[in-house]
Formats: structure tokens, C-alpha cells, sequence
């Protein structure tokens, strides 16, 4: 049994794409004899995005729903607080997990996901539908500031899957990956996602007494049919480029100090680049479409073609300490530049195992994943 809780920051236009989190999740899990595993894992969210100010100099464009620069009054600060969670069942071949996006939030949704990898080989299937985590738009939905009745929009879940291949050990190894996905929300304009990911990785150095470094290189790149990272109504509120592509050398030092604390470190730098292709303000709604004043639609009615390329950084860590045989706490934090936007998250846990755990340099560490599918065994 455990508990986590932790706090994230993206950086953007407050009451827009701005976006302050604070997760509260729990967890209680049980081996089914030694071939499978049970979790249930229930999730507390609270959401924040911020006041929005309106610009000085108004030029009547669309910022929010229906809501124009041009508004005399500034809107409600918008908050979203929920409860959710997942049950997840794990073998060693097989994971699948099904749950619900908070309740509580403007949408909600049903997710899950299942991985399977035949034959403990080389291929992992995998498939899921989950909520898009970038804003208060995508991730909860919002109330339209700009209509009388406050209809709402939003809540953006992808739905899709794809394989996996990893080849290789702890020492060195490589990996390829390709999915695709339909992405879709309340009153949002339906879209697809294709990515694709690979990369290798090797061990520079095993140190017994202290650690472990890995080095390798990686390449991503995604293609979305729309670009929805506007805020109006009836788009979704996520990045979403017409092409993205990054090349990134990640760095793992994976340490302890004697048998009871442990710790890893990731932190990668490479390069970004992206361009996003123009889309209309509101592209569900052809009477909100025409009413967008001409001062606002030069050159084009909708959101502007951009590119960007620049420097890419990503970092998280984590460390745990065994406190007793059956006690560990840690904490871990995160940050990167990935997309068009900063983020940062850092948190806090503590679990409970049942079963004594006899420590060594080796294993057990505690260090468990912060979300996804609960290892078969204490990691």
C-alpha cells in the first residue's frame, strides 16, 4: 500500500494554456499467487489555470470559447476538482487496466489501457485511451466564458495504440516504436495522431559501490491532421503540430549509497523543431466563424502557420529510501521544454510492504514507476 502526492507547473497565458496541477493518488496492490498482480489505484486532481487578464489594446480576436480580447469584463477564474482512478491486472506477459478521468471535472471520461508482449520476446503490443494532460481545456474541459449559458467544451482523450521492439540488456540495447491515434473531445474537431520513436542506449561505466551511467540517442517525430492548440470554441487546447521532430542524447545514471537509499537521474539535450499549419477559430461552428471581426483575420481567419527549432532539455530523478523492512519513502521531480511550453512537477511518497523486504545494493530500490502498470515485484 501507498500514497503519493505531487504538483505540476506549465508555463503559458494565465486562464488560457497556463496550467497549475496537484494529484493526490493512493494505491493498494496484491500478488494473485506468483503469477499475477491486482492494483487499485484511486486519484484526487486539482486543477488551476489562473486569471485571465485582458490585453490593453484589444484588436477583437477570439481568446477563449466565445470570448473576445475585445470584452469589457475579464472572466471567473476557472478551477476543476476531481476523483478518479484505475484497477489494473498484470502478468508477465499481459497488463490491462480500466478507469475514469476525474469525476467531477467539466467532461469526464472512461479510460484504460493493455500491453502484451508474446512470449516474453522481443514485440509489445499496446493500446489505451486516455485523457490529454496539457491544459485545463484538454485534460477537464471548461465553461465557455463568452455564452450566456456557459456551455461547455473540451476534455481531449487520444484512443489508438501501436508496437514496440527492444533488443538488448541493461548493458546495451535498442528500441523502436510506432503508433497512431484518434484524438477526440467534447465538442472538439476530431483528429489523428502518428508518432514514431527510436533509439539506442549503452552502459559507459558499472561503479559497484556507486552506480551506473548509461548513454545513448534518440529521435521522435509526430504529424497531427489539424492543429488544435487554439482555445476557441470547438478546439481542443493541445500542441498539436502539423510535424515535430526531436533528436536528443539521454544520459542515465542509475546510483545508491550503501543498501538503502537509492536514486536515478535522466537528463537529455538535443534539438526541437516543429511547424503548425492555420486553422479557423472555430471550425465546428460556421456562425461564430463568420461573426470573427475582419481586423482579426489578417492574414488569415484562424490560427497563424509557425515554425519554431530550438534547444530541448529534459530532467527527472528519483530516490527512495528504505526505512525499515517494510517501509520506503522518496521523492522525485521532473522538468523539459518538450512541445512549445515548460513544465515542472515534484512530489512525494510512501509505501508499505507487507512482506518484509531483505535489502541489498542490487535489490529491491523503491523505485517505483510514478504512473503506469505496478511492477510484478517490489523493483
Amino acid at each position: 500500500m501507498g500514497g503519493s502526492a505531487y504538483a505540476w507547473y506549465r508555463s503559458g497565458t494565465a486562464g488560457i494554456d497556463r496550467l497549475t496541477g496537484l494529484a493526490v493518488p493512493f494505491e493498494a496492490s496484491m500478488a494473485l499467487g506468483k503469477s499475477a498482480r491486482l492494483t487499485f489505484v484511486p486519484k484526487a486532481v486539482f486543477l488551476n489555470s489562473g486569471q485571465l487578464v485582458l490585453p490593453d489594446t484589444p484588436v477583437g480576436k477570439p481568446l477563449l470559447g466565445s470570448l473576445y480580447d475585445s470584452a469589457s469584463t475579464a472572466p471567473t477564474q476557472q478551477f476543476a476538482t476531481g476523483f478518479g482512478g484505475e484497477l489494473q491486472f498484470r502478468t508477465n506477459t499481459f497488463s490491462i487496466a480500466a478507469g475514469y478521468s476525474p469525476y467531477g471535472f467539466p467532461v469526464s471520461n472512461a479510460i484504460g489501457r493493455a500491453q502484451w508482449r508474446p512470449g516474453n520476446w522481443h514485440f509489445t503490443l499496446f493500446g489505451g485511451r486516455d485523457s490529454v494532460k496539457e491544459t485545463m481545456l484538454s485534460y477537464a474541459g471548461m465553461r465557455d466564458p463568452g455564452s450566456t449559458t456557459g456551455q461547455i467544451w473540451g476534455g481531449v482523450v487520444t484512443t489508438g495504440g501501436g508496437i514496440r521492439f527492444d533488443s538488448g540488456d541493461e548493458k546495451a540495447g535498442l528500441y523502436v516504436q510506432g503508433e497512431g491515434y484518434d484524438v477526440t473531445g467534447y465538442h472538439v474537431l476530431a483528429n489523428r495522431k502518428y508518432a514514431g520513436t527510436m533509439g539506442a542506449y549503452f552502459r559507459v561505466g558499472n561503479w559497484e559501490d556507486y552506480g551506473s551511467l548509461n548513454i545513448g540517442g534518440t529521435m521522435f517525430g509526430e504529424h497531427f491532421d489539424y492543429n488544435e492548440r487554439g482555445y476557441t470554441y470547438g478546439l481542443g487546447g493541445y500542441f498539436s503540430p502539423n510535424a515535430y521532430f526531436l533528436a536528443a542524447v539521454p544520459v542515465t545514471w542509475k546510483g545508491h549509497w550503501k543498501e538503502n537509499l537509492h536514486y536515478v537521474i535522466n537528463g537529455a539535450i538535443g534539438i526541437q523543431t516543429f511547424q503548425e499549419d492555420k486553422q479557423l477559430y472555430f471550425p465546428l461552428d460556421q456562425t461564430y466563424q463568420n461573426g470573427v471581426p475582419s481586423q482579426a483575420c489578417t492574414p488569415y481567419c484562424g490560427l497563424q502557420v509557425n515554425s519554431n527549432t530550438g534547444a530541448n532539455y529534459a530532467f527527472d530523478t528519483q530516490v527512495s529510501y528504505h526505512v525499515n523492512e517494510h517501509w520506503y519513502v522518496g521523492g522525485f521531480m521532473a522538468a523539459n521544454n518538450t512541445n512549445n511550453y515548460n513544465y515542472v512537477q515534484g512530489g512525494a511518497f510512501a509505501r508499505y510492504t507487507f512482506k518484509p523486504q531483505v535489502q541489498t545494493v542490487e535489490a529491491p530500490t523503491g523505485l517505483f514507476p510514478i504512473e503506469g502498470f505496478r511492477p510484478m515485484r517490489v523493483p
